[in-house]
């Protein structure tokens, strides 16, 4: 079998003066698929045909500035990823902050460096490469989560239908129950991802409203009420004082029952996950304490990242995205999550921001 050849990247190189275009294409060739434009509308024109991975922009043409044509670019939705690198003889900062706006990624001056121009155009070509992986991922995560939700609402449908009818046979009752159990669990680990998609994404509109604190947190333990009956746990609430907290209502409810979620995945069978403010004259940390199987201190990062499993074999539906959730929404409100581990406990210290800590309730 023949060995693969590797793709090119496309580089559009474009500047008025032919000159200055061959010097750069002397420099990039062979490693790069190279296109040329003399002009701002040439580039435009020619960038919809080529669709380049980066374009060498020059910035003073005469029909159409460096600037205009960036912006253009930035407009395109075909080009969204394409990486922008001003060419410039123009060196004031200000000249470099004009082109940022414009929506370019980087600034070369003139006279450059061959190997700074190589060096820089590989970096871009890298990192456009990781953004296109990441959109993929991201847009198939979304789509497969979408269309997955109507067959399993059909499922979880009928199967309730069938678990009324009386004469059906234990056997038959149980083999039901834990379809609807299973499709459930399927559903909100899909509800899950839709979420933290959007979050990541920055799709998830924020509506803050004045809440008490402790009734989020009554929300938060009446949603993971079945996994606490069937895990043998108990949640403790201690000291949370009448604070009233600015958020968005649902999100937050989501990342403490999330934020539960995981400490009932962590808490030993008949043991009690415990929830408090931190004391002080203004407690603004709200802590959660399982105890049981505390997570491992070199795993602590890991278990913030998006479907990060220890053991693929025997992890938990839906572990690797509850502590990610968390994260996202309380970090949208300015807060921040912390986690602590000693040899039989983790605990998690929600830290809220003063702005969202409206006042202690009357």
């Amino acid at each position: 079998m023949g060995k693969k050849r590797k793709q090119k990247a496309n580089i559009l190189v474009v500047d008025d003066d032919p000159l200055n275009i061959e010097i750069i294409e002397e420099i990039l060739a062979g490693e790069f698929q190279l296109a040329s434009a003399e002009s701002g509308i040439e580039a435009l024109e020619t960038a919809a045909t080529f669709h380049p991975d980066i374009v060498l922009l020059d910035i003073m043409m005469p029909d159409m500035d460096g600037y205009e044509v960036c912006k253009r670019l930035r407009n395109d939705e075909s080009l969204s990823l394409t990486k922008i690198i001003l060419v410039s003889a123009k060196q004031m900062l200000s000249d470099r902050i004009e082109g940022y706006r414009a929506g370019a990624d980087d600034y070369i001056t003139k006279p450059f460096d061959p190997e700074e121009l190589v060096a820089k155009v590989k970096v871009f070509v890298r990192l456009k490469s990781v953004e296109e992986v990441e959109r993929i991922k991201s847009d198939l995560i979304s789509v497969f989560s979408h269309e997955t939700r109507t067959p399993l609402n059909s499922i979880l449908g009928f199967a309730k239908i069938l678990l009324e009818n009386p004469a059906l046979s234990k056997t038959e009752k149980e083999a039901l129950t834990h379809i609807r159990k299973n499709g459930e669990e399927m559903l909100k680990l899909v509800d899950k991802t839709i979420l933290l998609s959007n979050l990541r994404d920055g799709k998830s509109e924020m509506k803050l409203h004045k809440i008490l604190l402790k009734r989020v947190i009554g929300m938060a333990v009446e949603r993971v009420d079945s996994e606490l009956k069937y895990s043998e746990v108990d949640v403790v609430v201690g000291n949370v004082p009448e604070t009233i907290l600015e958020v968005d209502e649902n999100l937050m409810v989501t990342a403490l029952s999330c934020l539960l979620n995981k400490a009932i995945k962590l808490a030993a069978k008949k043991s009690a996950i415990h929830m408090e403010m931190e004391d002080g004259a203004q407690p603004k940390n709200l802590t959660v304490t399982a105890f049981g199987n505390p997570i491992q201190d070199t795993e602590i990062p890991k278990e913030f990242s998006v479907f990060h499993v220890n053991d693929v074999a025997h992890h938990g539906r839906g572990g690797g995205l509850d502590l990610s959730i968390v994260g996202h929404v309380i970090e949208s409100h300015g807060g921040r999550i912390s986690v602590w581990t000693n040899e039989d406990s983790t605990k998690f210290t929600l830290t809220f921001p003063d702005d969202i800590v409206v006042f202690p309730a009357p």
